[in-house]
C-alpha cells in the first residue's frame, strides 16, 4: 500500500482534473473528505484486539489479494452517495477511494517487483520483503513529498479531524459490515479503534529521532519488531533517494511485462485513471443507476483483474532500497 502522502497527492491531482466537472464544487467543498477517502482501504489493516476475523481479512479482500473484484466498495458506495446527493462528504469520499485503487494499482507492481515476495512462504524471506516493501513506500512517499520535513507537516490525524461531517457519513458502518457478514455496531467498533491505530502510528512514524534510533537498531530486532520499525520514516533513507527519483524499470510481478516511468509520471498516471473512471461514472451516479462500471476492478497489489498475490513470480534480483 503506498503511504499516504502519495495516496493524497495523487488524489488531489485527481481533484485538480475533476474540478470542471460534477465532481469540482463536492471536491471543492471537502478536501479532507478526499484525503480520508484515498487512505480508506488500508485503514482496518491496523485493527487489533478481539474483532471479528472477515473484518481483519477484510482489507486484503478490499485490496484484491486473492483476486477479488476491487469495485465492490464502490459498488455498494454509489447508492450511499445518491442517497446523500444533497451533501458534498460521499462524493469527495467516492472520489478518494476511487484515487486509492488507482494509485495502488499503478504504484505497487513496481513494489513488489523491487521488493521481493510479500508473501512468501518461506518465513525469512517473507519478513525480509516485508520489510523492504515497508521501507521503499516510506522512501517513495519521502521522494514524492519533498523531503522528510513535508512528510512530518501532514499528520493524518489532523484530515482526520478535519473531515468536512460526521465519519459515519463518510463511511458508513453498516458498509463495511455488509461486506464482512458483520452488524453495523460490530463495523463501526473496529473502524473506530484501527483508525486511532492507524493515526497512532502514523504520528510516531513521522518522528524522526525516534525513526532514525530504530533505522540503527533495526539489525539487533526480532522479526516482527523489525517489520513494524520498517514502517518509519528513517532519515537514513533520504540518502537513497537517488535510486528512485528518476526512470525506473519494473515488470509486473504477474504477467512479467516490462514498464519504464518515473514515481512522478506512475502518479501523473493514476490520477489521470482516477479522473478518467470518476468521469466516466458520473452520469450513472448522478442519476441513481449505481457504478456504470460492470468489469471487475485491478488487484491493487498486482494492478491486473482477477489475479492473486500467490500468482507473482517477477522479481528482481537488486532489490530496492539497499538495506
Amino acid at each position: 500500500m503506498p503511504r499516504e502522502i502519495v495516496h493524497w497527492m495523487v488524489a488531489e491531482r485527481a481533484a485538480g482534473l475533476l474540478a470542471s466537472g460534477p465532481f469540482g464544487p463536492a471536491l471543492a467543498r471537502c478536501p479532507n473528505g478526499l484525503r480520508y477517502g484515498a487512505v480508506l482501504h488500508d485503514v482496518l489493516f491496523y485493527l487489533r484486539g478481539d474483532h471479528s476475523q472477515a473484518l481483519k481479512d477484510l482489507p486484503h479482500r478490499l485490496h484484491g489479494s486473492h483476486g477479488e473484484d476491487t469495485y465492490e466498495l464502490l459498488r455498494l458506495y454509489a447508492p450511499h452517495m445518491h442517497a446523500t446527493r444533497s451533501l458534498a462528504l460521499p462524493t469527495a469520499v467516492f472520489v478518494g477511494l476511487c484515487a486509492h485503487i488507482f494509485a495502488d494499482a499503478t504504484l505497487h507492481p513496481l513494489i513488489y517487483h523491487f521488493t521481493g515476495n510479500y508473501y512468501d512462504e518461506d518465513p525469512v524471506r517473507r519478513s525480509a520483503a516485508v520489510r523492504r516493501h515497508r521501507t521503499l513506500e516510506a522512501l517513495l512517499d519521502m521522494v514524492a513529498a519533498g523531503g522528510l520535513e513535508a512528510v512530518a507537516a501532514r499528520p493524518l490525524r489532523a484530515v482526520v479531524n478535519a473531515v468536512e461531517g460526521p465519519l459515519s457519513l463518510a463511511c458508513p458502518p453498516e458498509l463495511l459490515g455488509r461486506l464482512a457478514g458483520v452488524n453495523a455496531a460490530a463495523a463501526a467498533k473496529a473502524q473506530h479503534e484501527a483508525l486511532d491505530t492507524y493515526c497512532t502510528m502514523q504520528a510516531l512514524c513521522r518522528m524522526p529521532t525516534l525513526a532514525s534510533w530504530l533505522r540503527e537498531l533495526e539489525g539487533w530486532l526480532p522479526a516482527k519488531l523489525r517489520e513494524i520499525a520498517a514502517l518509519f520514516y528513517a532519515p537514513q533513507l533520504w540518502a537513497q533517494r537517488a535510486s528512485v527519483s528518476g526512470q525506473l524499470t519494473f515488470r509486473n510481478p504477474v504477467s512479467g511485462e516490462a514498464f519504464t516511468q518515473t514515481l512522478a509520471g506512475l502518479m501523473e498516471l493514476a490520477a489521470r485513471q482516477t479522473a478518467w473512471f470518476c468521469a466516466a461514472q458520473a452520469p450513472s451516479l448522478t442519476a441513481g443507476n449505481g457504478l456504470a462500471e460492470t468489469a471487475p476492478g485491478p488487484s491493487l497489489d498486482m494492478g491486473l483483474p482477477g489475479v492473486a498475490v500467490s500468482q507473482a513470480r517477477h522479481f528482481a534480483l537488486r532489490t530496492l532500497p539497499a538495506d
